[in-house]
């Protein structure tokens, strides 16, 4: 019989058209660790028949959740994945680009994926998958792309096969730190390290199912950044919290015709710690918080933009 081995198993994603309905999966990742589940509430036997325990196994609720690591590409590989997190996306093929933009915290609601793993002994099949937070980083190598999902149900060998894995797109090169340029107002600073996160504050609906209805935001989004600076040597960002002094980030990277651009129009310091851990030089860790952008009722701007091109 067939053994599961992690070194060959493909994930797959494609995009829902009916929110919990699968579709076949269009785009492969290239994904380094995934622990997407399905989990059941068992009601408890209130009858004493004299041994303890559950005696019946009655199913209250089900429900999928879980996260998927993946390293940043260049090419199409992310587009599903950044429309379910921001929720808007617009082409334009004159140009040759794709912009992701951050929906209505409200009115809008997030596009939802099935995602198919081939695991060897089966293909597991996740429906109905909206992006509750997505987070990109750097440690000074590649970046990485991870994504917690809440989902609908799972199924074995559903809508997709290994067969239909086979004919999903590929992926282009990884993104290397050495290929990113960040900015702060408009001006290139080198870093060590950053983590970008969007919360997008999702939680499952329960109703009249033993399988939730819906997935609905549950609070305000969220977009955090946090970077690092290999050695102390400004009290710029110590400035900026002080002053509380709104600033701008542009995060890119480019590799020939390819380039990934992430924009924060609205950027404040809320933390710029200069920490001696012992004789070795001083490193500066800044944390920010994303506004909206824009002024009046309706902003111009939102947290965060995603432009990809190629």
């Amino acid at each position: 019989m067939p053994v599961g081995k992690g070194y060959a198993a493909r994930l797959g994603i494609g995009e829902e058209t009916s929110w919990g309905t699968a579709v076949a999966v269009t785009q492969l990742l290239p994904f380094t660790s995934e622990d997407l589940s399905l989990e059941k509430d068992k009601a408890d036997d209130p009858i004493l028949s004299g041994d303890a325990g559950r005696n019946l196994a009655e199913t209250l609720k089900s429900r999928v959740s879980g996260s998927v690591e993946t390293n940043l590409t260049f090419g199409g590989a992310f587009d599903l994945v950044f429309k379910a997190a921001l929720g808007l996306q617009a082409s334009d093929a004159t140009a040759k680009t794709e912009t992701f933009d951050l929906a209505d915290d409200v009115t809008d609601i997030l596009p939802s994926l099935t995602i198919a793993i081939d695991k060897q002994v089966s293909v597991h099949e996740f429906t109905g998958c909206k992006i509750n937070r997505l987070t990109i980083s750097s440690d000074g190598s590649l970046l990485t792309a991870s994504f917690e999902v809440l989902g609908r149900s799972r199924s074995r060998n559903g809508t997709n096969t290994s067969t239909q894995l086979d004919s999903a797109a590929g992926y282009g090169a990884r993104i290397r730190h050495a290929d990113v340029t960040f900015k702060i107002n408009n001006v290139a600073v080198n870093i060590a390290s950053f983590n970008l996160t969007l919360n997008n504050n999702l939680q499952h609906i329960e109703e009249n199912s033993e399988l939730p209805t819906n997935i609905e935001r549950a609070g305000k989004r969220e977009v955090t950044l946090s970077f690092e600076l290999a050695r102390y040597t400004t009290d710029t960002y110590a400035q900026y919290l002080e002053q509380d002094t709104e600033i701008a980030v542009e995060i890119t990277a480019t590799k020939g015709n390819d380039s990934l651009t992430i924009s924060l129009p609205r950027v404040v310091v809320t933390s710029a710690g200069q920490p001696v851990g012992g004789a070795e030089l001083i490193r500066q860790s800044i944390e920010c918080v994303c506004l909206r952008g824009g002024t009046g009722a309706t902003p111009t701007t939102e947290e965060m933009q995603i432009v990809r091109a190629y």
